[in-house]
């Protein structure tokens, strides 16, 4: 069971009083592991997290998949480098 992190409200700023811990995920042409990639980080326990993807101009449906995402900052590269 996730617990609810504590805020802090100071100066109109809120601050969490645990750490958040941050998952990326890159994927290029992941269109087939997304879904367990996405499943394994929303199932971590830490009460603070916050997802963050990065599509490295996939050619199968990974960015669609991420774009569908709503509690992920999904970042989509043009081109792969």
């Amino acid at each position: 069971m996730k617990r609810a992190a504590p805020v802090i409200k100071t100066r109109e700023v809120f601050l969490s009083a645990v750490p958040v811990v941050t998952i990326g995920i890159t994927a290029y042409n992941a269109e087939k592991t997304l879904a367990r990639a996405l499943a394994s980080a929303r199932a971590q326990d830490w009460p603070a997290v916050e997802i963050v993807a990065v599509d490295d101009a996939s050619s199968d449906g990974s960015a669609a998949i991420l774009e569908a995402a709503p509690d992920v900052r999904v970042f989509i590269q043009p081109e792969n480098k």
